[in-house]
């Protein structure tokens, strides 16, 4: 990731997200924000998703995205639901996509297409 493409934010998606989503945080050296599914406290707004086996949300608090770079980081990717969601909220609060990671693709599912104008990148594709 470029110098120009660095994030402020990493926002890890539930729950397996914030596990490497801090680390990466704490790596590059910016800020971290879960995406927590319906438990989040305080003031947040919810970003609806379709899953191929029902419905999900993701809540997040509004503040976090204001005008910053985000990097959205799942375990998965698989159909990319959670993660244009995520971006959804993030483009609506002010903040910027600046590309996605996720630890396992499965390729077969496509959803790296549904992602295709962002940099993408994952460690191991199925």
């Amino acid at each position: 990731m470029g110098a120009q493409k660095k994030p402020d934010l990493i926002v890890g998606a539930a729950a397996r997200g914030f596990i490497l989503g801090a680390a990466i945080a704490k790596e590059i050296g910016c800020g971290f924000v879960p995406a927590r599914r319906g438990q989040a406290s305080a003031e947040t707004i919810s970003a609806t998703y379709a899953l191929e086996y029902g419905q999900n949300a993701l809540e997040l608090h509004p503040r976090w995205f204001l005008r910053r770079a985000c990097l959205i980081h799942d375990d998965v990717l698989a159909t990319a639901a959670p993660s244009r969601r995520s971006q959804g909220s993030s483009w609506t609060l002010g903040g910027v996509v600046v590309g996605c990671c996720f630890i396992i693709e499965l390729g077969f599912l496509k959803g790296r297409e549904r992602l295709s104008k962002y940099d993408l990148h994952a460690l191991i594709e199925y």
